[in-house]
């Protein structure tokens, strides 16, 4: 297997820190996109998985995440990351064009949707996990006015959430590995905060946006992202080649809670579907 560890720059001049992992027969690529506080090696388990079974990874960590540098959860603008995951998606495609699969998770997701009103960049799959369209906490009503005022006049200072970390997983070890983790972090900017309330928004009213197959997975005892706004957001969607598959024991971090063998079943099941009908 050919493992590349580096930088790409992106449209703006950062350079952001990636992974890819491609082993000898290639049936598929996997891009992820990781969530707020993440870094693409959160995912060494899921990626192994994959690679065991011929499917290529790719991931960046975002700006002001992991190993990239900038303010911890940090944007003037939203299309920062937009256009940084579309400098990364042509990086790929210049090694691996076929059976592109894009993998987004909590913050992820707002990027990819956001992503895929800007370019059209020829994904053959695309899967929502935990997605992002009524944060629990970061919805609450005295929150949004002080973002929005700290945004023009302290739009880079970092704010810590206090988010439950407790709530993202119901097993206590992961929990436990998350709270030591020295690149995880609970601050955001109050830019940050409104960018991705805007964001958010403009993922609700642009449905149709999914030309290709979609996938939409979440915890049925999600407390970071709501289940049932995610469910509506869901049918909304006019597409007919959509799926979704809700997890009765799950809270936000599908990949490592109790069902976790049984979700990254389901999503090899739906890459192995997505090559089948792929050209």
């Amino acid at each position: 297997m050919k493992i590349t560890k580096d930088f790409f720059t992106s449209k703006d001049g950062i350079k952001l820190y990636y992974e890819a992992y491609v082993p000898e027969k290639v049936e598929a690529t996997l891009i992820i996109v990781h969530g707020l506080s993440e870094y693409i090696a959160s995912y060494d388990t899921f990626r192994t998985f994959l690679t065991d079974r011929n499917i290529a990874v790719y991931g960046f960590d975002a700006r002001g995440h992991g190993n990239s540098p900038g303010i911890r959860a940090h944007v003037n603008r939203w299309s920062e990351y937009t256009e940084d995951l579309h400098s990364f998606v042509q990086l790929v495609q210049n090694e691996q064009s076929e059976n592109l699969v894009m993998f987004a998770h909590s913050m992820g997701t707002t990027i990819a949707t956001n992503y895929l009103m800007e370019y059209q960049d020829g994904l053959d799959g695309l899967i929502l996990c935990g997605t992002t369209i009524k944060p629990v906490e970061a919805t609450k009503w005295y929150l949004i006015p002080m973002a929005k005022l700290l945004s023009w006049v302290a739009p880079r200072v970092s704010i810590n959430l206090k988010l439950n970390v407790d709530a993202v997983c119901s097993d206590p070890k992961v929990v436990a590995l998350s709270k030591a983790d020295d690149l995880k972090f609970s601050t955001v900017t109050p830019r940050w905060g409104t960018e991705i309330l805007k964001a958010i928004e403009r993922t609700k009213k642009n449905l149709d946006i999914y030309p290709m197959p979609l996938l939409v997975i979440h915890g049925k005892l999600d407390k970071i992202n709501d289940f049932k706004a995610v469910k509506l957001f869901f049918e909304a969607i006019p597409s007919k080649d959509k799926s979704f598959i809700a997890y009765e024991k799950s809270f936000h971090e599908l990949l490592n809670d109790v069902e976790k063998e049984k979700v990254t079943e389901d999503i090899y099941n739906f890459m192995k579907r997505v090559i089948k009908h792929t050209p």
